[in-house]
């Protein structure tokens, strides 16, 4: 199999799996919080305390919509917004202990919910699947 016939495959496998997992996820459910919240917070653990401007990019969306999206999560006591100490003109987007708690609700549940579909193949199959991802994030991580 070519790598772009197993890139199309992939691709297609992936969003099936992230799609079939936030079907299953309930900690968004009964809340106005959606997967673009959840992805927002996700990025701003992840980046510690990024410019609004490096989200609206990582999330491919325009920096109106992420200024509405950051007051939301601002509202709802997710984030804060702190100014930067050098550049006053400059805004960075802090998490606030309910969205870190939030996030973490989040994850226990994704762990869950994987672990159940991860039931699904034999041991060496899962040690396998492991493997992959580790080499395949290394190799991305590398090429940065």
């Amino acid at each position: 199999m070519s790598s772009n016939a197993s890139g199309k495959i992939l691709a297609a496998l992936l969003f099936t799996f992230s799609r079939q997992l936030r079907e299953r996820l309930d900690f968004l459910e009964g809340s106005r919080q959606t997967p673009l919240y959840w992805g927002t917070l996700q990025y701003i653990t992840e980046k510690g305390m990024p410019l609004p401007s490096a989200i609206a990019k990582y999330l491919c969306i325009t920096r109106p919509s992420v200024s509405s999206l950051l007051t939301s999560l601002e509202r709802s006591g997710y984030i804060k917004r702190v100014r930067d100490k050098k550049d006053k003109r400059a805004v960075h987007i802090a998490l606030r202990p309910k969205g870190a708690a939030y996030l973490q609700r989040g994850y226990k549940q994704i762990e869950r919910e994987i672990g159940v579909m991860m039931e699904s193949l034999e041991s060496q199959k899962r040690k396998q699947f492991v493997t992959l991802l580790r080499t395949i994030i290394k190799y991305n991580e590398q090429r940065v």
